[in-house]
């Protein structure tokens, strides 16, 4: 009943205000809710028809797809959405903070998973660009140099962030394996 009164709110939105790319997006979610996929997409993709830079549209095109388990084809709408986020970070910096290390991460993740722990690497390194000593950015960069055998790396990022934010048991170069 929830997302009966949603969807007909999403839709009277989308009928009051159709160059809204607000309103697709929520039309969208309320789809995406409904596990009507293909649906969801076509809203998010007129979101993005009417605002290129509709991060928050591309990014549930990318969950959508990850849902479905198209994990390559996801990665390329978690891209547009961080490369979109790029653009508008100035005006929306407040929007924009947030999300842009967790989706940083999330490409990091999404690369390793599919065996690319180049990919993984240069996007967990963005995550720390703009987050320094995210956590999990941190953690997850620690691990792919450790597999890749440059351990000394590995250590040092695991005693940084244990020294400057807190315990890391799940880096796999801890403080005390260092000793």
């Amino acid at each position: 009943a929830e997302l009966d009164r949603a969807e007909w709110f999403a839709r009277t939105a989308v009928r009051v205000a159709p160059d809204l790319p607000s309103t697709h997006k929520a039309l969208g979610l309320v789809l995406s809710a409904r596990r009507r996929f293909g649906d969801a997409m076509d809203a998010y993709r007129r979101s993005v028809e009417l605002d290129p830079d509709a991060w928050g549209a591309l990014i549930n095109m990318g969950d959508v797809l990850d849902i479905q388990g198209q994990v390559r084809e996801a990665i390329s709408y978690f891209e547009q959405a961080y490369a979109a986020m790029g653009r508008v970070y100035e005006a929306q910096t407040l929007r924009v903070q947030p999300w842009y290390s967790e989706l940083a991460v999330l490409l990091g993740d999404r690369h390793r998973s599919l065996g690319d722990p180049l990919a993984a690497e240069r996007w967990y390194r963005r995550a720390l660009a703009h987050r320094p000593l995210h956590p999990t950015a941190t953690v997850q960069l620690a691990q792919v140099l450790s597999e890749r055998g440059d351990v000394d790396a590995a250590r040092a990022l695991c005693r940084t962030l244990e020294q400057r934010v807190a315990r890391a048991p799940e880096c796999p170069v801890s403080e005390e394996d260092a000793r």
